[in-house]
């Protein structure tokens, strides 16, 4: 009896696992050697058509932003919104003395389909120690070496920029539900 319940916990794991890799449609931004695992989330809203979704975007950024006309680039009517923006101290990297934060400015666009809105990251940039300005590659990371190991100087910065895309994707789906925003900022 141990041995068939054994067998069936492995067998359902390797069914869940190899399912994963089947989904096309990304649930959450991770951020990995391979840079970020997918550049755009599509989330699910069902009670709310295109043009509803994309005007509770715009009020959204009202809410968010000091200043929303600054913060977005480009409107396509109930079709698409990019924007871009920075974080204050948002990548920390370092050690003892070599410690230190960078501001992340990221570029955005949201797209509007009838029940869902789709959050795809054109860019993300930030401004070295020495004054560079540094593109990050979305398709391979920054701070991890060729074996796959996060070097040792940037060992919060992957985690650091799942933190704060996911969380600006929480920010607006909590808006377009309804919910208590908290105060993120």
């Amino acid at each position: 009896m141990k041995k068939c319940i054994l067998l069936l916990v492995v067998l359902m794991s390797t069914i869940c696992f190899s399912q994963k890799g089947n989904d096309k449609k990304a649930t959450s931004f991770t951020y990995d050697e391979n840079g970020l695992n997918s550049n755009s989330i599509t989330v699910d809203i069902k009670k709310l058509d295109k043009k509803e979704l994309y005007e509770k975007a715009l009020d959204w950024f009202d809410k968010k932003y000091t200043n929303p006309d600054e913060v977005i680039t480009k409107k396509e009517k109930n079709d698409k919104i990019k924007f871009e923006t920075f974080v204050n101290n948002a990548i920390c990297y370092g050690v003892g003395a070599d410690y230190g934060c960078e501001d992340l400015t990221y570029n955005i666009e949201l797209s509007f389909e009838d029940k869902q809105y789709k959050m795809k990251i054109l860019k993300l940039s930030y401004i070295d120690k020495k004054g560079k300005d540094i593109k990050m590659n979305l398709n391979k990371s920054d701070f991890h070496e060729q074996s796959g190991k996060i070097k040792d100087d940037y060992t919060k910065a992957p985690s650091q920029i799942e933190t704060l895309l996911n969380n600006l994707n929480k920010s607006l789906l909590n808006y377009i539900n309804g919910d208590d925003q908290e105060d993120e900022w």
